[in-house]
């Protein structure tokens, strides 16, 4: 049988390079229809609508000690 959610988890070591990880999540956006499909209720019932390809922008957050 098909498994679609896969949860995972990674733990990443080093430093991260936060532009890079941003042109990684657009592109594969941008590849992949799916990623944006949203559903929109109209009279004539629910309707499929793909989304334009948008820049991923990562939301960083500072913690002071």
């Amino acid at each position: 049988p098909g498994r679609y959610n896969l949860p995972l988890v990674l733990k990443l070591v080093g430093s991260l390079d936060p532009e890079a990880l941003e042109r990684a999540i657009s592109s594969t956006l941008a590849r992949h229809d799916g990623l944006r499909l949203t559903f929109a209720d109209t009279e004539e019932g629910l309707q499929q609508r793909i989304g334009e390809p948008t820049p991923f922008v990562l939301e960083r957050l500072v913690f002071d000690a």
